[in-house]
């Protein structure tokens, strides 16, 4: 195993365990997605990212890491996708590419604590699969907590088991 050496006292590191979902292709069952799609309750909207999106998401610390991987709104749009749910055009919640890969892309989840537990970042990943399989692309999903296993299990991932992970950020982004 090889080792990293940081020479910078600001940096900060911590171990976690992860939940850890199958990496393989998948046979996503549409209708499934749809459903999902469709339950997004009445004053919400389902909406692709875009520029304005981006930039709520980079204002906000609960959508951040939906976009901060890249450089700019030029890059994100230009690399990377997602989708919203809005609520009177304003960020409820959403599904974006964490990461970009040759053939694929790590989705990012997360909804706004005030609308949690309406099914609105469930819907936002199914239309992430959807574009994914529409694009030919591997939707790739790795579960931080519970919800997210729940979440990834319900849209036809496969659950692989436990690990522990590293992970390294400026003081006051450790979470």
């Amino acid at each position: 195993m090889g080792k990293a050496i940081i020479d910078d006292d600001s940096i900060q590191s911590g171990c976690r365990t992860s939940l850890g979902i199958v990496q393989k292709e998948y046979t996503f069952d549409n209708s499934v997605l749809q459903s999902y799609i469709d339950s997004i309750p009445e004053g919400f909207e389902l909406v692709p990212f875009n520029e304005n999106i981006y930039h709520q998401a980079m204002k906000e610390a609960w959508s951040q890491e939906f976009c901060e991987t890249f450089s700019s709104a030029e890059d994100y749009l230009a690399r990377g996708f997602g989708f919203a749910v809005q609520k009177n055009g304003k960020l409820a919640s959403g599904a974006s590419t964490m990461t970009v890969y040759n053939g694929g892309i790590e989705i990012q989840v997360a909804t706004h604590k005030k609308y949690k537990r309406n099914g609105l970042a469930l819907a936002c990943a199914a239309a992430m699969i959807q574009e994914c399989v529409r694009r030919k692309i591997r939707p790739c999903w790795d579960a931080a907590n519970l919800i997210s296993k729940k979440m990834a299990l319900k849209l036809g991932y496969e659950y692989r088991g436990e690990y522990n992970t590293t992970h390294i950020s400026k003081p006051g982004n450790l979470s």
